[in-house]
C-alpha cells in the first residue's frame, strides 16, 4: 500500500510539474519582459519548443502581458498589443519606421537542424479583438515563418543596412489586411509576396477564437506542400518546394529550416496609427496530427472537394458600408457576365461591358473551387483607373454562390464588391 501511494505522490508531483504558474511577475500589468529572454509558458508545447522574445520587441508593459481573461485552452493566453510609435533599438530607426511585439519558439525538429526540416505538423489559436483592423498605408504581420539568419547570409541577402528588407525568405506569412487575415508566402521561389490568400476574411475575424492546423513539409525540393485548416475549413493547400533552398548551416553543419514568430510586427507607419491587439493561445506541434491536433478530428479533417461544373451568371455589384453601424449604405447592380466552368477551369461565354468595374480587369479574375464555398482572385477597380488586389469568397446560398471582398478601406466606411453566381438551366 505504501508503495502504491509513493508511486501515485510520484505522479501527482509530476504532473503538477507539467502544469506550473508562470512566475508572478508576469501577471504584473506593469512588468516588461526583457529581449531575447525565454518566457515561461506553463503547457507543453511538442517540438515548437521554448518561447523567446524578438530581440527587437518594444519595451513597454502592454507590449506582452499573460492574459487570463481571453483564454483557448489551459489558464493562460499571450497578449500581444502595439500602440503608436512602438519600437525599440534598431526598429527605431529603418527607414520603414517598424516596430514589433513578437516572440519565438526555438524548437529544433530533427535535433540535427536549425529550425525545423521535414514533415511537421503544428497547432495555435488566435484571437482578434474587435477595434483591431489594417492600418493603412502600414502593414501587420500576426505571424511568420521565417528562415534563420544563417540563411539569408549563405544566399547574401542582407543589404548595407544590416537586414534582409530586399529580399527576405519568409516560407509563410500571415498579414491583418483589409480583405481580413491573408496568408503570403515570400522570396521561396522569386523575391516579393508571390501567394495573398484570403484565410480569415474580414467579416469574421473579430472576437473569436481561431484554430489553425498546419501541415508542412519544409524541404527545397517539388515534394514539398502546405495544408492548413482553419476552425472546421481546409483554407489552403500547395505542392512543391517551401523552402528555397536546402542548405546546411557553415559553423556545424545543421540543416536550416524556419522557426515561427507571432505576436504583431508592423511597418510603414509613416502616419499615426491605431492602436493593435491580439492573442495567441493553445500551442502544439509534432511529427503527427495527433500529437498537434487540439480542436481538430485527425481522421475526418475537411477536404477542397468541391466541384461544380457547368454555365452561370457572375453577376457584379458595388456595396459601401458603414463601418460603424456595419449597414450597407449602397447596393448597387453593375453588371453581369455569362462563364462556364468544366474539369475545374472556367472561361468567359460573355463578358457585360461596363464603364464602372472595367472589363479588362474582370476577365483576368481566378476562380478557385474548396470545400464548400469558391474564391475569386484578381485585380478589380470601381469607377477608377487604379485597380486592387482582392479577393472574394462565395458562400453556397443553396440556390447560388455569394461573397463579398472589400476593395477599398475608408474612414467611415469600406467600398466593397459584390458578387452573385447563378446556374444557367
Amino acid at each position: 500500500m505504501k508503495k502504491i501511494l509513493f508511486i501515485l505522490s510520484i505522479l501527482i508531483l509530476s504532473l503538477s510539474a507539467q502544469a506550473k504558474d508562470p512566475p508572478k511577475k508576469y501577471l504584473d500589468e506593469n512588468y516588461v519582459f526583457k529581449h531575447l529572454k525565454f518566457i515561461k509558458w506553463p503547457e507543453k508545447t511538442g517540438v515548437w519548443g521554448k518561447i523567446e522574445t524578438h530581440g527587437r520587441i518594444a519595451p513597454n508593459p502592454w507590449n506582452l502581458r499573460y492574459e487570463t481573461k481571453i483564454v483557448r485552452d489551459g489558464k493562460y493566453s499571450l497578449r500581444f498589443e502595439m500602440r503608436d510609435g512602438d519600437c525599440h533599438r534598431r526598429d527605431c530607426d529603418r527607414p520603414n519606421k517598424a516596430g514589433r511585439s513578437e516572440v519565438s519558439f526555438d524548437g529544433a525538429y530533427p535535433k540535427n537542424a536549425k529550425g525545423h526540416v521535414g514533415n511537421v505538423w503544428y497547432a495555435w489559436s488566435m484571437y482578434i479583438p474587435e477595434g483591431t483592423n489594417h492600418i493603412k498605408p502600414a502593414y501587420t504581420i500576426l505571424g511568420q515563418f521565417k528562415m534563420p539568419t544563417a540563411y539569408i547570409e549563405q544566399l547574401d541577402r542582407i543589404n548595407s543596412s544590416g537586414f534582409d528588407e530586399d529580399c527576405p525568405e519568409i516560407p509563410l506569412l500571415f498579414h491583418l489586411d483589409p480583405e481580413g487575415v491573408l496568408l503570403v508566402k515570400d522570396g521561396v521561389e522569386k523575391c516579393g509576396g508571390y501567394v495573398n490568400k484570403v484565410i480569415i476574411p474580414y467579416p469574421e475575424i473579430h472576437n473569436k477564437w481561431h484554430d489553425f492546423l498546419l501541415n508542412v513539409n519544409w524541404t527545397g525540393k517539388e515534394d514539398g506542400f502546405i495544408h492548413l485548416w482553419i476552425n472546421d475549413k481546409k483554407v489552403y493547400q500547395s505542392k512543391g518546394k517551401t523552402i528555397g533552398k536546402s542548405l546546411k548551416r557553415k559553423k556545424d553543419g545543421k540543416k536550416m529550416g524556419p522557426s515561427f514568430r507571432f505576436g504583431i510586427y508592423n511597418g510603414k507607419r509613416f502616419k499615426t496609427v491605431e492602436t493593435q491587439v491580439v492573442y495567441y493561445d493553445a500551442f502544439k506541434s509534432g511529427k503527427k496530427c495527433k500529437k498537434a491536433a487540439l480542436f481538430h478530428d485527425c481522421k475526418n479533417l475537411p477536404t477542397t472537394n468541391l466541384n461544380i461544373e457547368g454555365r452561370y451568371k457572375l453577376s457584379w455589384y458595388w456595396v459601401d458600408i458603414n463601418k460603424e453601424t456595419k449597414k450597407i449604405i449602397k447596393d448597387e447592380f453593375i453588371v453581369s457576365d455569362k462563364i462556364n466552368i468544366k474539369n475545374g477551369k472556367f472561361f468567359f461565354e460573355k463578358l457585360g461591358s461596363s464603364k464602372i468595374i472595367s472589363d479588362k480587369y474582370r476577365k483576368n479574375i481566378k476562380l478557385k473551387q474548396h470545400q464548400d464555398n469558391l474564391e475569386i482572385e484578381g485585380k478589380l477597380d470601381l469607377d477608377t483607373d487604379d485597380p486592387s488586389n482582392i479577393t472574394i469568397m462565395l458562400e453556397n446560398k443553396s440556390s447560388h454562390y455569394e461573397g463579398l471582398g472589400i476593395l477599398e478601406n475608408y474612414e467611415k466606411k469600406t467600398e466593397n464588391v459584390k458578387v452573385i453566381l447563378t446556374p444557367i438551366n
